[in-house]
């Protein structure tokens, strides 16, 4: 069995596509995103359904353990690959 989620900290990342939050992923790439801009939400859908790995990327409040998806708030996606080299070498 493939693992599909990896904790360290406050941080979590997934595989787990149920885990995505469709209507943040939606919201970003129709309205914020220059490359995407108007998007429908049936092709994210699709977009997602047919991809193959899909990575979320969420923020573990350690007070009630509740997950924000991050990396679609405002946050430089530029980093993402820095903070998942800096996860796994912890």
């Amino acid at each position: 069995m493939v693992k599909k989620s990896w904790e360290n900290g406050d941080y979590l990342i997934t595989i787990d596509k149920t885990d995505l939050e469709l209507d943040v992923i939606y919201n970003f790439l129709s309205n914020e995103s220059y490359w995407s801009k108007g998007i429908s939400k049936e092709d994210v859908i699709k977009s997602i359904n047919h991809s193959t790995l899909c990575f979320g990327l969420y923020y573990i409040d350690p007070i009630d353990r509740k997950k924000k998806q991050i990396g679609l708030h405002g946050s430089p996606l530029i980093w993402l690959p820095m903070l998942i080299c800096k996860m796994c070498l912890s």
